[in-house]
This record gives structure tokens, sequence and C-alpha cells, in this order.
């Protein structure tokens, strides 16, 4: 006999239905209030907030900061000004695609760190010294004078690792999209980031990368409202809300060096097949006359001219 596991509601995704508006403080369950989320945007309910995935690799382990740190730090950033302008001027006030600002910073020169770079999809990563980090990715995400509110895939490693790096961003909540996304989907167990963006459709490549894995929490919180929005009896204005939820998250990403590299040899292959069918068409038509110019004095030598008839 199978026994249904009941997914609880966390405090997670009635952040999210706050803070996209979808569900209002009279739909919370008894003794779970409104969370403090800041003020709403002008004639909406969503929040005006700046959405912060981050996301910070290392392979040298997250409880310290070693006396030579090699990491990679993602920051993506999408503005619910920016959402609320899309969902209300339609797809060509924006391109879906250009929603999220997206940055990584790389500090150390390994092998390792290098690579990260050159993954980086959606935009040139930077590498900074170790005493600027903490400046730049501040002033990114404080320095605008917003309220914002973090998203994580899984948070406890890399909140350890802002921490060792003394990182103040003073959210007004966090996320972590691993616990949103269980109510939603009906999951008792958590899922990986690749598994996340299976499940929920989203284009992808070069996960690991801290500023791609940035960039993908955020289009990942996008599709948890989505989903958690088909559970609810919603009218038509989200329905547009959610509708363009997913055009985001899902858009085209960008293409990969890779993949670039793959296309340009691809290019050069059909070129290079094309000029060697030209060339052996070339020769065969040459061919062809040299056998009609033989045959043509062949024909020639045939035709004698007629002789006297002996008497």
């Amino acid at each position: 006999m199978t026994h249904l596991v009941e997914i609880p509601l966390r405090d997670e995704i009635l952040v999210v239905r706050q803070l996209f508006g979808y569900s209002d403080i009279g739909q919370l369950p008894p003794a779970r209030g409104a969370f403090d989320l800041g003020a709403t945007l002008p004639n909406s309910l969503m929040k005006d907030v700046l959405l912060v995935g981050i996301d910070v690799d290392t392979f040298q382990g997250y409880e310290r900061l070693p006396i030579d740190p090699q990491l990679h730090i993602g920051v993506s950033i999408l503005d619910t000004r920016v959402l609320y302008r899309i969902i209300h001027e339609g797809p060509d006030s924006m391109r879906e695609a250009d929603a999220l600002e997206s940055y990584q910073f790389v500090v150390g020169d390994s092998k390792y760190c290098k690579t990260a770079s050159r993954r980086f999809m959606f935009g040139e990563s930077q590498t900074v010294p170790l005493d600027e980090v903490k400046t730049q990715v501040e002033s990114l995400v404080c320095g605008r004078g917003r309220d914002s509110i973090l998203v994580f895939h899984g948070d406890h490693s890399d909140r350890k690792a802002l921490s060792n790096l003394d990182i103040q961003l003073n959210p007004l909540y966090i996320i972590d999209n691993v616990k949103a996304a269980q109510y939603p989907l009906g999951l008792p167990y958590r899922l990986g980031l690749e598994a996340m963006l299976d499940t929920f459709g989203i284009p992808y490549a070069n996960l690991h990368a801290a500023g791609n894995d940035a960039h993908y929490a955020l289009r990942s919180l996008l599709m948890i409202a989505v989903t958690d929005g088909q559970k609810l009896e919603l009218g038509p204005m989200s329905e547009l809300l959610f509708s363009t939820f997913s055009a985001i998250a899902r858009s085209a990403r960008p293409t990969t060096a890779g993949e670039t590299e793959a296309a340009f040899q691809e290019s050069r292959r059909q070129l290079k097949a094309e000029k060697t069918a030209r060339r052996k068409a070339r020769r065969a038509a040459r061919m062809e006359r040299k056998r009609q110019e033989r045959e043509a004095r062949t024909g020639t030598g045939d035709q004698s001219s007629p002789t006297e008839e002996v008497l």
C-alpha cells in the first residue's frame, strides 16, 4: 500500500506568494502572518525589491577562508520594477533574456578559476583581488538604495562563504529554492540545481560557474511561483503574471564558447564540402566537353570523301 507524504507549506513559498502578490495576506494559513518584505510597487501587490541570486563556488571548502583562496562568486539581479514593466507594457518593452543582470567575480588565478571565467555565459567574468571582492558585491546589491531579497539554491555553504569574506548584504529575507520548490512540486526530497532546471524546462549549460548558477537560481524562482500559482484559483491578471515569468525563465540562453566553436567548425566543413563539390562539378564538366570533342572529331574522320566508281 502506497502512503502519500504530506508536503508542508513552508515559509519560503508563503514569502514567494507575498513577494509577487498573487496570494494576499488574508489567504495565509492561520498563525502564519505577513512577512516584512518592504513596500509594494504603485498600483500593484508585487513588492518593490531587488531579487538577488547568489552563488559561491570553491574547491577549498566553505568552513574557513584559506590563505590563498581560489573561488568565484556569482551575483544575478532581477528588479521587480522591471518585471512589472514587462508584465504591463508587454515583451516589446524589454527582451525577456535581458530582464536579469548577471555578474561573476573570480578570486585567484588557478586553472579552476580560469575555467570558471571561460564558462560564464551572461557577461564578462571579472578577476578581482581578495580585498576588493567585498566592495564589489556589496556595491552591486546595496549601492542602489533598494530593499533586497537573496535567492540561493542550497544556502548553507554560500552563506558561510559570504560570512568568511565579510560580505554583508542585509536582505529583507533569504529564499532557498531547494526548500521553496518542495511544496509546489509535491516532493518530499530536495532537488539539485540541474534536476530543478530540467523539471521546469529551463534551458541551461555550464553549471558550476558561480555567475551562471546565480542566474539560474532566479529563473528557477520564477518557475517555482508559476508552479505554485497553478495550484491556486487565480484571476486573469495572475495568468499574465505567470506567462511573463515563464517566458523569462524559459527564454533562450546564450550559446557557450564550445557551441560557438562547433558552429564555426561546422560552417567551415560545409564551405569546404561545397568547394569540393564545385571543383568536382567543374572537372566533370571539362571531362564531358573533352569527350564530346573526341566524338565530334571521330565522327568527322569517319565521313570519307565520295570515290569515283571504277568501271
